[in-house]
């Protein structure tokens, strides 16, 4: 997961610096910088944007003022030389306050917490509330993604094996239903598709959902650990 990175501080040389530091961690991708925080406030009004790196001491409007009067902030890291800055910085839920000069070592503690963060707010919001429709016979289910916990291959059938111990035996392919998949359901052999939100426990090789062992596919282990990685601070 890219994390995508605005950074705002009328000094040159600060956003150089973050610019810099951002470049040598693989999930953190620089978007915008901005010296003028008036400029940054009408961006972040028009553009989705994950993280602020944001100096709070700034003429016209203070890093403070800015973040206050955004409606839907990003998570933030404030920056300042002025230590008697951070009780003011983390009254607005900061994920973290650096201190002037930043070094690698406690910029990067700061950027794995955001990770974190934002990682466990994305796979919340990931889970949706609208309804898939299955047709098993002559009827058709009404589920939730979360309802469902795997989906194993038969044929040309898939048979969807629900948390609530029921099954339900649909005329579909695992391929093709894999181009519906959320986020958080995947393939994990060539025969089984489960859902990490109902992941009991994982081995090197298979993972439990309740009493159910299912084997993890050799070419598709490594999609699958990643994925459970991303998504393990939510699960757990």
């Amino acid at each position: 997961m890219s994390i995508n990175v605005v950074i705002i501080d009328d000094e040159p040389k600060a956003i150089d610096l973050l610019a810099y530091y951002i470049s040598q961690v693989e999930f953190l991708k620089v978007e915008h910088t901005f010296r003028n925080p008036l400029k940054a406030f009408q961006y972040l009004t028009t553009h989705e944007v994950d993280l602020l790196f944001l100096d709070i001491n700034m003429p016209k409007l203070s890093g403070i003022e800015l973040f206050k009067n955004l409606k839907n902030a990003p998570d933030v890291i404030f920056t300042t030389a002025h230590p008697e800055f951070a009780v003011s910085g983390f009254d607005l839920d900061a994920i973290d306050y650096l201190l002037k000069p930043i070094t690698f070592p406690r910029f990067l503690k700061a950027t794995q917490k955001a990770q974190k963060t934002i990682v466990k707010k994305d796979a919340k919001e990931s889970i949706p509330a609208d309804p898939i429709y299955i047709k098993s016979g002559s009827m058709t289910h009404k589920l939730l993604w979360s309802d469902i916990a795997f989906l194993k291959k038969e044929e040309n059938y898939i048979t969807y094996y629900l948390m609530n111990g029921k099954r339900l035996l649909c005329r579909q392919t695992l391929s093709s239903m894999e181009k519906m998949f959320p986020s958080y359901v995947v393939r994990i052999h060539k025969s089984y598709a489960i859902c990490m939100y109902n992941i009991t426990s994982v081995g090197s090789d298979f993972l439990m959902i309740n009493s159910t062992k299912i084997q993890i596919g050799r070419n598709f282990k490594n999609h699958f650990f990643h994925s459970f990685e991303n998504y393990k601070a939510y699960i757990s």
